[in-house]
C-alpha cells in the first residue's frame, strides 16, 4: 500500500456506486462502534457480566507478553473493556509487540483487540501499518488494519484502499473481507470531502 494521488468526488462516487455494502459484516459493526465509541464502551460495560476469575486474571496481569497472549483470548465484555485499558496505559511497551504480532497473526479475537488499540493509542500507527502492510499475511487482519486507515490515515490512500477493496470482493466473494477497506473510503470521503462535493 502507498500514498498516490487524491482521487476526486466522480471517481470516489463510482467506486461508492459499483461496490457492495453489505447489510451486515462484523466491519459494519466495527465502524458503527468507532464511530461512537464512548457509548460503544458504556453499553459493553453495563451488558457485561462480571467475568469472576477471568476479570482478575486481567487486573492481575502487568507483564506486556502476557497481556499479549491475553489478547488472542476470547472474553466477556467487562474483560474485554478491562484488557484493553490495560494495554493503552502502556502502550509504549505494547505497540512495537503488537505491530510484530499483527504481521503473522491469523487469530481474529486478536486482530480485533489489536484494531481497538491502533484506534485509541495515542501514537498513530498509519505510517507503520502502510509500510509493512504487504508483510501482514491475514485477510481478515488485512481488512480490519484497511478500516483503522479510514479513521486514521491520509487522503492519498483513497486509491488503493479502493483497489484493496475491489481485490478482497474479486478473490473472496463470499467473505466480508472487502468491506473493511469499503467502509475505509466512506470515512474518507467524510473526513476529507466537503459536503458539495469538492475537495
Amino acid at each position: 500500500m502507498r500514498e498516490s494521488n487524491y482521487l476526486n468526488m466522480k471517481d470516489l462516487s463510482a467506486f461508492l456506486g459499483s461496490h457492495r455494502l453489505m447489510e451486515a459484516s462484523i466491519q459494519k459493526t466495527l465502524y458503527g462502534w468507532y464511530l461512537d465509541s464512548e457509548l460503544y464502551g458504556q453499553q459493553l460495560w453495563a451488558l457485561g457480566e462480571e467475568a469472576g476469575e477471568e476479570e482478575q486474571e486481567v487486573r492481575q496481569t502487568e507483564d506486556p507478553a502476557a497481556l499479549l497472549k491475553l489478547m488472542r483470548r476470547r472474553m466477556r465484555n467487562r474483560s474485554v473493556l478491562l484488557l484493553r485499558d490495560k494495554v493503552l496505559e502502556k502502550e509504549a511497551e505494547m505497540l512495537p509487540l503488537i505491530e510484530s504480532r499483527i504481521l503473522r497473526s491469523g487469530n481474529s479475537v486478536f486482530s480485533e483487540n489489536a484494531l481497538d488499540f491502533f484506534m485509541r493509542a495515542k501514537e498513530n500507527a498509519s505510517s507503520w501499518i502502510v509500510g509493512h502492510y504487504d508483510e501482514v499475511r491475514n485477510e481478515y487482519t488485512r481488512s480490519l488494519l484497511c478500516l483503522f486507515l479510514g479513521f486514521r490515515g491520509t487522503q492519498g490512500l483513497l486509491s488503493d484502499l479502493c483497489l484493496e477493496a475491489e481485490r478482497m470482493a474479486r478473490l473472496y466473494p463470499g467473505e466480508s473481507y472487502d468491506q473493511g477497506p469499503a467502509l475505509a473510503v466512506r470515512e474518507m470521503i467524510l473526513r476529507f470531502y466537503r459536503p458539495d462535493g469538492e475537495k
